[in-house]
């Protein structure tokens, strides 16, 4: 079972996920994301806790990186290169489109 938290800080949504991303916690990552609104102008999804990433989820990782940016908010995810979830990113040739980094500190200094 997985968790999802958010938190604002310099004008970002951050939203950490621990534990497994599924049909059980998408649905409280896309209401997190929804809360997304201004001053917000970005969203970092941070997967570095996460254990497990079904592919509804990672539909719903994509759906979101489109919605935000049809709102200006740009949108990175977070998970380090040694992460079994980076492996997914990379299989799927996602890493670009869900401009996937290393760490949450990077992400903000996009």
């Amino acid at each position: 079972m997985g968790s999802v938290q958010a938190f604002d800080i310099r004008a970002a949504l951050i939203v950490t996920v621990t534990g497994e991303l599924d049909l059980a916690t998408a649905p409280r990552l896309a209401g997190a994301l929804r809360e997304a609104t201004s001053p917000i102008d970005h969203v970092v999804i941070d997967l570095s806790q996460a254990t497990f990433l079904d592919s509804p989820s990672l539909s719903a990782l994509i759906t979101a990186r489109r919605e935000l940016a049809a709102r200006a908010i740009r949108m990175h995810v977070v998970s380090p290169p040694e992460h079994l979830i980076t492996r997914v990113f990379e299989i799927t040739r996602l890493i670009a489109e869900l401009r996937v980094v290393g760490s949450v500190d990077e992400a903000l200094a996009s």
